[in-house]
């Protein structure tokens, strides 16, 4: 049987859809990129916010109605499957519904003539780890070969306010080291050279295994495997402590960077938001880093229109961005999700208005990265290659301090020698703007 795969949502969902093509293969399914050609398609689905949840009912539709002109089965997983599963069953009867824990039953459902709906049987059966993650290590990647993501928890114990990822994923659970140890060596064995740690909260990690924050001792152990970098993304500012940001600034291993999501600088906002880091403690730690070492990048997400934001909430968030403390912003308009605390909270600011904040953080932030950016020209930096970009004609990576697909990338003039995807060489930069611009050194 031939089966496809659409991964939609954030990059654990991503570790998730490897795990589950590993696990088909190794069951003696073929799997293919040609989606036409597909016996059967899986779609690992996102529901985190309402733009999220309207991409994955439009994959749905779509896979449905090639389903009306062949023989097609339709496998629907991942949060919106885990969060809507009633609602899903009775909307799509020709497709599988199969919530986070039962993934070990996809097999047995392509198999089937008839679709089936395999939902949690004991109400807290997804708050348990999910044997899932812990026994299948095995991964084959959607990304490029040289870059692989780590998921070393699942679930969330934070109950931000906005939020509804505890409801979905369950609680906060660790995976064990030993076993995330393995994951990473099979990873670095198929050709990962940069390692990204991932969970809705990496600094977490541990604490409801083994009663102390772990995160440290974890990557003590992944730096003695030879990738070329390790990031740290989504730690919480809280726990982000002197240790930590000691380690990555004196270890070679670690990507000079952190993702630290801050989400608001407002006090009385972040308290509203369940946040456990005040507007003095957020800068404060920035300023640690910063001290520590200036190189490492920081990156951090926000949300504009919050319930009940005022004019001069926001204000006071656009002149903390307009500072420049941020190298890279990650700008989002509040979501209002059922389940969650802030859902009825009011008043409920209008899309406009949402909108109109929105452009204005973009805007200002996109001052300060070409300010900044235009610093470099001249320097010498080392970049990995990702990619080449045919339709420019130049090499595309980036530098340390940049993650994947969401920062600021590098173009590179094209060289007459060979270079593959995931070559780390050394340019000089010659021009600046949201992105850089450089060439090969010789």
């Amino acid at each position: 049987m031939n089966v496809g795969l659409i991964s939609l949502g954030c990059d654990k969902n991503r570790v998730d859809s490897e795990k589950v093509l590993y696990y088909l293969k190794e069951n003696g399914y073929d799997i293919i990129t040609d989606l036409m050609d597909a016996d059967a398609l899986i779609i690992n689905t996102c529901a985190f916010v309402d733009r999220a949840k309207e991409e994955s009912v439009s994959i749905i539709l779509e896979a449905l109605e090639i389903q009306k002109e062949k023989n097609l089965k339709i496998v629907i997983i991942g949060c919106l499957a885990q969060r809507y599963f009633d609602t899903l069953k009775n909307e799509f009867p020709t497709a599988s519904i199969v919530c986070l824990d039962r993934y070990e039953s996809i097999p047995i459902i392509l198999q089937s003539d008839f679709p089936d709906f395999l939902s949690c049987k004991e109400k807290n059966l997804k708050y348990k780890n999910n044997s899932f993650d812990i026994v299948n290590i095995g991964r084959i990647s959607t990304t490029l070969s040289h870059i692989g993501y780590l998921k070393i928890a699942d679930g969330c114990d934070n109950f931000c306010s906005y939020c509804a990822i505890p409801f979905i994923r369950g609680r906060y659970r660790s995976i064990p080291l030993d076993v995330l140890i393995n994951e990473a060596k099979f990873l670095k064995n198929n050709g990962v050279k940069e390692l990204m740690i991932i969970a809705q909260d990496t600094t977490k990690y541990g604490f409801d295994l083994y009663h102390n924050y772990g995160l440290l001792e974890l990557l003590k152990e992944l730096t003695k495997i030879d990738f070329w970098k390790i990031r740290i993304l989504y730690a919480y500012p809280e726990l982000v402590d002197e240790k930590l940001i000691n380690f990555i600034s004196e270890n070679d291993k670690m990507a000079k960077y952190i993702d630290m999501p801050i989400q608001h600088i407002n006090d009385d906002l972040l308290i509203s938001m369940n946040r456990k880091a005040s507007k003095h403690e957020i800068i404060e730690k920035i300023n640690k880093i910063k001290k520590i070492n200036r190189d490492i990048a920081i990156r951090s997400s926000f949300i504009v229109g919050y319930p009940g934001e005022s004019k001069s909430q926001f204000v006071e968030l656009f002149e903390f961005i307009e500072k420049g403390l941020i190298d890279h912003v990650g700008i989002f308009k509040y979501s209002r999700e059922e389940g969650t605390k802030a859902y009825d909270l009011k008043p409920q600011i209008l899309e406009k208005i949402k909108s109109e904040r929105y452009e204005a953080l973009y805007q200002v932030q996109h001052r300060n990265v070409i300010s900044k950016n235009r610093e470099f020209i001249g320097a010498r930096r080392q970049v990995i290659i990702d990619y080449f970009d045919e339709d420019v004609n130049c090499y595309v990576g980036r530098f340390e301090q940049s993650c994947f697909e969401v920062d600021n990338i590098v173009y590179i003039d094209k060289k007459d020698k060979k270079i593959e995807s995931g070559d780390i060489l050394d340019v000089v930069i010659y021009d600046a703007e949201l992105d850089f611009y450089a060439s090969f050194v010789e």
